[in-house]
């Protein structure tokens, strides 16, 4: 997907105060578990280069499940200007092809502080773990995770953790007249091994 808006939910200057964080110039600059930065901007020769890192990094944005995430891209322009923004597209089939369930983002092209920057956003997920592939044509997987500002691999612990949350909102959406508190983890947890959801309460 791709706008010429501002990405949705993100204000004008909450996008400044992350640009600012992200490419500081006094070096200072600092990442953070949301949001991460790219020395190129998003044309076809850049994704093509960097897509699987890119891709890597968008879903472990969203397997960390805090808030909207932020990818902010800023490269070199040259004499002839900066190069032309890829076809979303490509970025959505790349995704769409090492990722489950797949992650849509948002692309755009924007004016941040003075300097052109290719903004990608990636909503806060209600479906996480999203698993990637180890590669084209690996049959092995794995769950990126945000550590305080790169990808790691995330542990059983943290994978499981993710799925009972995604039970207990599913069973939050299929039965909205039982109340599945925080209190009562174990017993929602239970009953989803009872009906045969595949999980145990511990």
């Amino acid at each position: 997907m791709t706008g010429d808006d501002t990405p949705a939910r993100q204000s004008a200057a909450s996008l400044e105060q992350v640009y600012g964080r992200l490419f500081a110039t006094d070096g200072s600059s600092v990442e953070h578990p949301e949001y991460e930065r790219k020395d190129f901007f998003l044309s076809a020769e850049m994704i093509a280069l960097h897509g699987k890192k890119l891709v890597e990094t968008i879903a472990a944005i969203a397997n960390t499940g805090r808030s909207d995430g932020l990818i902010m891209c800023r490269g070199r322009i040259g004499e002839t200007g900066a190069p032309p923004l890829e076809d979303p597209q490509r970025l959505d089939l790349l995704v769409g092809s090492a990722v489950y369930p797949s992650v849509r983002v948002t692309i755009t092209r924007m004016t941040i502080s003075g300097d052109l920057v290719d903004v990608i956003v990636i909503p806060r997920s209600s479906q996480r773990p999203h698993v990637m592939r180890m590669g084209e044509g690996d049959n092995r997987f794995f769950v990126p995770l945000r550590g305080s500002a790169n990808n790691v691999t995330a542990a059983r612990h943290q994978i499981d953790e993710m799925y009972q949350e995604l039970t207990l909102a599913t069973l939050r959406r299929a039965f909205p007249a039982i109340r599945f508190d925080t209190d009562d983890r174990d017993a929602a947890l239970g009953y989803a091994a009872d009906i045969g959801y595949g999980l145990d309460a511990e």
